[in-house]
């Protein structure tokens, strides 16, 4: 089983590459690390992160890199990294004294415009997240559970079915997501979009079933006409 990390451990790592950083740039937290924020998690396993431009997820790269991380090639690692289609994935590397017990640092996954390959990190996304921490020059904005939910519907990790039953129980506004999940559709060709209904229609399913609940939206209404 993969090492958790508490809230705690994120903002300290997030410090140190704060104080790396030349200049400030905003962060958009989206993941496990968002439902710690929000109280819906006590540890994750990494951290999503989002940023609106390449320039400053570069930034971000050189200075994760700095602060002692190791960027992984996606298309070696297991599951469905290359699927979500990440600016890039970095690997924290820790230093353990000789009388410590070792314990695994931290996976950053970092998104820069698009999340998952397919989704844009729209602009009322952007407006419906909450202000996190600043860590010096790493401004930190928090995504809304209304949208976590969203993304997690279009990845196909086990432990995302999980955590979209604990947004689930929190109570969410089925009327953004819907919302949301049109202006994402309509921006899609056609064939793209019908390929991204169906995801999301079959995890929805296989959410409702195992834990017998029903999301009260139709998805026909959702669909996009050509």
């Amino acid at each position: 089983m993969a090492h958790q990390h508490s809230l705690d451990y994120i903002k300290s790592v997030l410090e140190r590459i704060g104080s790396s950083l030349p200049s400030p740039i905003t962060v958009y937290h989206i993941g496990g690390n968002a439902m710690c924020w929000h109280g819906l998690k006590d540890t994750t396993k990494d951290a999503d992160l989002v940023f609106l431009t390449k320039k400053e997820a570069l930034a971000f790269r050189n200075a994760v890199l700095v602060c002692g991380f190791m960027e992984c090639e996606i298309v070696d690692l297991p599951g469905d990294y290359a699927d979500m289609n990440p600016f890039g994935i970095f690997d924290e590397v820790k230093h353990t004294p000789i009388d410590e017990e070792f314990t695994p640092g931290i996976r950053i996954d970092v998104f820069a415009g698009k999340v998952c390959g397919i989704f844009n990190f729209s602009k009322g996304m952007q407006n419906r997240c909450v202000k996190g921490l600043d860590y010096k020059n790493l401004v930190g904005m928090v995504c809304a559970c209304e949208d976590i939910f969203l993304f997690k519907s279009v990845t196909y990790r086990e432990r995302d079915i999980e955590d979209m039953n604990s947004l689930y129980k929190k109570g969410l506004n089925w009327q953004v997501i819907a919302d949301e999940l049109k202006i994402q559709i309509e921006s899609l060709d056609p064939d793209l979009a019908k390929e991204y209904l169906k995801v999301v229609s079959g995890r929805w399913r296989l959410f409702s079933r195992r834990f017998g609940v029903k999301i009260p939206i139709d998805l026909k209404n959702i669909e996009k006409r050509d």
